[in-house]
């Protein structure tokens, strides 16, 4: 699939992400995979469905020293896609991205992760490499069934028992809501600074908007103009619409900006060249967030207001935060972290990093999931990866 315009395609996507495997330093032997040229859009989908859904069955896939990277059909003209790697052996672990992400975001945890765990990576519905179709969902409980349900059927795809779900930002909101709908699909659930954590009702949302009334008129100013434009205009819409030379530069620059202090300048530049791909890429799901959270991350679905669900629901769910994670902020006093600790939650702060865990510090990420693994009170079959 390839744009023109915005000078996107598998060839430059894929050439990207064997960029951050190598930088992954993953031996050949560990991370070996021949992607398939997937070169049909999605209007071709709807004209051919059947002979297309055959092609991806049948040759979207190979397997290759237990690793592999793939187009997982899930209904009519969905797919996800999705990397393996790892030791099979090992107990499994789902690792689902952040808004506007996609699974190798994570790269510089991956040499750790093969060598403890047999990993999945997927791609949200309508984000990353997974099919970027219409998006018509219009309310909160519209997109949450679309996310949500999208995970099952990978999940009845790829034929994993109970899921070790790790979700990152939004994707750690997804997979929170996932386990309440589908409790006994998962063993472990560890969210990597969730997005709308805090708990919040609709009072204290009302009570937001009424509290900028008392700012400064500069301060009023700058709340409007930043609501009107997070309602009405999307910034990877806007890149996509100035083409492949402005929009490129755009992308680029608001990457680098965001990550200038937490990767090194090879590992930033590889990153660049990966999200610019990914951004870039056919409008998909990326609707949905504004429809999900009007009021930005405060939310009355916000993970904290359902605690006691998931302790009724038996739900193992462990926090990560880093040190200086603005997701750990809170409009009410102490915390997230803090609330959390307080009412008994298993709570990791990863040190020297922020809201991205897995960039300034991946070795200090990944020794808190180990930890939280081995002080886990839920048994891991190491002789099965859908353990």
């Amino acid at each position: 699939m390839a744009s023109f315009w915005t000078w996107t395609s598998d060839e430059k996507l894929q050439k990207a992400e064997d960029v951050l495997v190598k930088l992954a330093g993953l031996e050949d032997e560990e991370f070996k995979s021949y992607p398939v040229k997937f070169t049909f859009t999605a209007r071709d989908w709807k004209e051919d469905y059947n002979e297309q859904m055959e092609y991806v069955q049948s040759n979207s896939w190979v397997c290759f020293c237990g690793t592999s990277q793939r187009y997982v059909p899930i209904e009519d003209n969905e797919y996800i896609w999705t990397y393996e790697f790892g030791d099979t052996s090992k107990p499994h672990i789902v690792i689902v991205h952040g808004f506007g992400g996609a699974g190798m975001i994570f790269f510089k945890m991956f040499k750790q992760l093969s060598q403890h765990f047999h990993v999945y990576l997927i791609d949200i519905l309508g984000m990353g490499r997974s099919n970027r179709g219409d998006f018509d969902c219009e309310t909160y409980q519209e997109c949450e069934n679309y996310f949500v349900n999208s995970i099952e059927k990978w999940r009845q795809k790829v034929g994993i028992r109970k899921m070790n779900l790790l979700g990152h930002s939004f994707g750690g909101f997804i997979c929170s809501k996932y386990a309440l709908h589908y409790p006994r699909k998962i063993n472990k659930l560890l969210l990597f600074s969730p997005w709308a954590s805090e708990s919040c009702t609709e009072e204290q949302i009302l009570n937001f908007d009424r509290e900028t009334e008392d700012q400064s008129w500069k301060t009023r100013a700058q709340l409007k103009a930043f609501k009107t434009i997070y309602k009405n205009i999307s910034p990877f819409g806007m890149a996509r619409k100035a083409g492949g030379l402005l929009g490129g530069f755009i992308v680029k620059m608001a990457i680098r900006q965001r990550f200038d202090n937490e990767l090194d300048i090879k590992d930033l530049k590889a990153i660049v060249q990966y999200l610019e791909q990914i951004t870039l890429r056919k409008e998909g799901s990326e609707s949905a967030f504004v429809k999900m959270f009007p009021h930005f991350n405060r939310s009355k679905y916000a993970i904290c207001n359902y605690l006691d669900e998931y302790e009724e629901l038996d739900i193992e769910i462990s926090f990560y935060y880093g040190e200086c994670d603005w997701m750990n902020s809170c409009y009410n006093g102490l915390n997230v972290s803090q609330q959390l600790e307080n009412s008994g939650h298993k709570v990791y702060i990863v040190p020297d990093t922020s809201h991205h865990l897995y960039f300034r510090n991946p070795c200090g990420a990944f020794d808190m999931i180990l930890d939280d693994f081995e002080t886990s009170s839920r048994h891991f079959d190491f002789g099965s990866a859908n353990s």
